[in-house]
């Protein structure tokens, strides 16, 4: 559990230099946002959450996704292959909460802070991710921002030595605010 911690710290800390920029295009419909692509860090590999398309894009391949209707008291995204939840209104109180049957805890309180040289007030939250057919569920950390949305995320499979880190292609991230 420690060195999980220590992943998020130097990956809060050091991201901006190991990162530099990093570009997607995305696809807009009627004046709103709902592709948000992310850039794999640690392996080669990126995904796309299609909000449009209710879909989860990894590489040529869309699964179908669900998405939480604008109605909800949750930004979210479920499939097969990828989950994620937050309440639309989060705070520094905010601790934790259940979705679609998956239990989200914060790690890291909402706290300002610096990412990829922008200031944000960010929060790190924790959840099981999806079982792969011949691995462990891996540990997902989510780096949220109310104001700019899902900036990253950090996937820790127990006993593989190689976290699977992805990182917004662009602001803002899926579950922004300002959407």
């Amino acid at each position: 559990m420690q060195s999980k911690f220590r992943l998020i710290t130097f990956f809060m800390y050091f991201a901006p230099v190991i990162l530099g920029a990093c570009t997607n295009e995305h696809i807009a419909s009627e004046g709103v946002k709902s592709d948000f692509g992310y850039n794999g860090v640690s392996r080669n590999t990126g995904f796309s959450l299609d909000a449009g398309g209710h879909s989860v894009v990894l590489g040529d391949v869309a699964i179908p996704a669900s998405y939480c209707d604008v109605s909800t008291k949750f930004y979210c995204v479920n499939s097969d292959v990828f989950y994620f939840a937050v309440p639309k209104l989060v705070d520094e109180s905010t601790k934790n909460w259940n979705e679609s049957g998956h239990e989200y805890n914060v790690v890291t309180p909402l706290h300002r802070t610096k990412f990829l040289g922008r200031e944000v007030s960010m929060m790190v939250i924790a959840t099981q991710g999806p079982k792969d057919i011949d691995k462990p569920a891996p540990s997902d950390f989510f780096f949220y921002s109310p104001e700019d949305g899902l900036l990253a995320i950090v996937s820790i499979v127990s006993g593989d030595a190689n976290p699977h880190i992805s990182v917004s292609a662009d602001f803002p991230g899926f579950g922004s605010q300002k959407r």
